[in-house]
């Protein structure tokens, strides 16, 4: 965490938080990377990749909640599945939210009530659903994201060493540009 602190002189951010996948970890151990982190988060519930059970998603993801909330942390949520619930729960904790890669339209003007953000990554252009809630979301409400390599190559189906980074962000900003 030291040396991550040291990048906030350039203009970046800390964040830390238990991803659904990590649900299984005790909230309570990490409390000092809470209070030392800039953005709580990734955090979320998934039913789709998690093999986690719900009910304990669920529990680590509301403590986590109530940390940014007291702490006044923004929050980046991994919703995958869960879109649904997970707006119920932040309804409860006010806060600034940023849903990462996004792609369910259903819940969407639940999300956007909420003044929530939005990024967008490799899906864009790909994924119908990622498409259509491109053009849903207001354009200040958008930001961009790779979720790394590795996610841009399984969305793209390459192989990672035919990933051109900044050429795969930039495909992100025009296809953005064009439903725009």
């Amino acid at each position: 965490f030291q040396q991550a602190q040291s990048y906030r002189k350039d203009s970046l951010y800390v964040s830390f938080g238990l991803h659904p996948w990590e649900a299984y970890k005790e909230v309570e151990k990490f409390l000092s990377y809470f209070k030392a982190c800039d953005v709580i988060g990734e955090i979320g519930m998934d039913c789709v990749w998690s093999k986690i059970p719900l009910a304990i998603q669920r529990t680590v993801f509301i403590a986590q909640l109530k940390i940014a909330h007291k702490l006044q942390k923004p929050v980046i949520l991994h919703t995958k599945g869960c879109e649904q619930e997970i707006v119920e729960h932040i309804k409860q904790y006010p806060n600034t939210y940023l849903v990462h890669w996004y792609a369910c339209e259903e819940y969407l003007k639940d999300y956007l009530t909420l003044d929530t953000y939005f990024s967008i990554g490799p899906g864009a252009g790909v994924e119908s659903e990622v498409n259509e809630c491109v053009k849903r979301i207001p354009l200040d409400r958008l930001l961009i994201e790779s979720d790394g390599i590795d996610a841009i190559a399984w969305s793209n189906q390459q192989k990672v060493e035919e990933i051109h980074y900044l050429a795969a962000m930039q495909h992100i900003v025009e296809v953005i540009a064009d439903f725009k």
